[in-house]
């Protein structure tokens, strides 16, 4: 059981992590077009650039459940902090990487640090969320929006990042040199955490002799894989919805003939309404009974949803701002609900592992979504498509949670 703390200091050096770790996931992504354009074969190292982004997905539930797994059977402490040093010392070595002579060593390089960086990143929000909930379960609500928020802000620092980047190079040039600088301080900042949250164990959770074995956690899985399941479809749809986001400004300008910068500035605009969204949706769920304040909430974000795209279809620039501002309401409200409630997807003694499981094995798909949603506008040749998959992926979230607090939800 946690020891009382106060909500300042010690709950920032928690909640802290998952700024740093969307900061630099996000950030290598939107980094690759100046990592690997040095190179006389541009298209192919960039293409092979964006494979090893995405290869950072893969890697992240391996992350997740080592970080839980050291977090059950050892203690929270342990999982929480010490896997930090992996994604703290691969992002500093990726921004130190030189420019070798032969592409395949450059690409070797990165491959490897960002499959390590992504490991250590896999079990951050996790562990936060887990670590939160057993401090106040009253509060549990809150205390994932706290963590999404910062989560949040780290996307947004990404793209800020990247946004004088690019109008610095544009002036002097700099492109092999200027994107080194953003990844060398924040793995610098990541060890740095893992040393505050060193010095500051002692909140970090329950301690050693109060963990399972290692036959009960193998036990419990067994038993209750179908929550797994149903937490994967929790989790799932958000994830989907989330990573869309990205992909939304290429999709809006080539089948509606925005420009892209105003499109990325709307998304933009859209994470930072979603601060206040996040904060608010974890002090209301907190504070009204969430199995009923859930599907309200959900019917009227969804009603104006669909009267906004019916009635003019993305071709008003109002519209896609309407829908961007309640896309984002309605993303921060749900993953809110839903990670907050996989905290009581099963009981302690394997909470961290399942939480690591489920959250990273779903952004994994979610990943696949894009690739699979330009094959079915090649194939369809429908503008609205994307709106039609937003209304699917929030039929299936409706359904997954609904079924998960009519019939499993409870304190474990």
């Amino acid at each position: 059981m946690l020891l009382k703390i106060k909500f300042d200091r010690k709950i920032s050096i928690i909640t802290i992590g998952a700024l740093l770790e969307y900061y630099n996931f996000i950030l290598f992504g939107l980094l690759v077009p100046y990592i690997f354009s040095g190179y006389e074969t541009e298209k192919v190292s960039l293409a092979l650039g964006y494979l090893i982004f995405a290869t950072g997905y893969i890697a992240r539930p391996f992350g997740g459940v080592l970080a839980g797994f050291i977090s059950d059977y050892k203690g929270r402490k342990y999982g929480f902090s010490i896997i930090m040093i992996f994604s703290g010392v691969a992002t500093i070595l990726m921004g130190l990487v030189p420019y070798f002579s032969s592409f395949v060593l450059f690409f070797a390089s990165f491959f490897i640090l960002r499959i390590i960086q992504s490991i250590g990143y896999g079990g951050e929000i996790p562990n936060a969320v887990t670590i939160l909930y057993e401090y106040d379960r009253n509060k549990k609500f809150l205390h994932t929006a706290n963590v999404i928020f910062n989560a949040t802000l780290g996307a947004i620092f990404a793209f800020a990042t990247v946004y004088v980047i690019s109008n610095i190079d544009k002036k002097y040039e700099m492109d092999k040199f200027l994107w080194r600088v953003p990844l060398i301080v924040s793995g610098v900042l990541t060890l740095v955490l893992f040393f505050l949250r060193t010095n500051h164990s002692n909140f970090l959770g329950r301690k050693k002799e109060e963990v399972g074995q290692i036959n009960m956690f193998m036990k419990i899985i067994k038993s209750k894989i179908h929550l797994i399941f149903i937490g994967i479809l929790m989790i799932l749809p958000m994830a989907i919805l989330n990573i869309n986001n990205i992909f939304l400004p290429t999709y809006l300008s080539q089948h509606f003939a925005y420009n892209k910068s105003d499109i990325t500035l709307i998304i933009t605009m859209g994470l930072v309404f979603s601060l206040f969204c996040t904060i608010s949706s974890g002090i209301l769920l907190d504070k009204f009974n969430y199995k009923k304040l859930y599907p309200l909430v959900t019917s009227v974000l969804v009603s104006y949803i669909i009267y906004i795209v019916s009635y003019s279809g993305f071709k008003s620039f109002v519209t896609v701002i309407l829908f961007n501002l309640i896309y984002n309401m309605y993303i921060s409200f749900v993953i809110v609900m839903s990670l907050g409630l996989l905290s009581d997807l099963l009981s302690k003694e394997v909470r961290n592992t399942a939480i690591g499981f489920v959250y990273n094995v779903s952004f994994v798909i979610a990943s696949l979504v894009p690739s699979i949603s330009i094959e079915l506008f090649k194939e369809f040749g429908e503008p609205l498509l994307i709106y039609y998959c937003f209304l699917f992926v929030i039929f299936i979230s409706f359904i997954s949670t609904m079924v998960y607090l009519n019939n499993y939800n409870e304190n474990r």
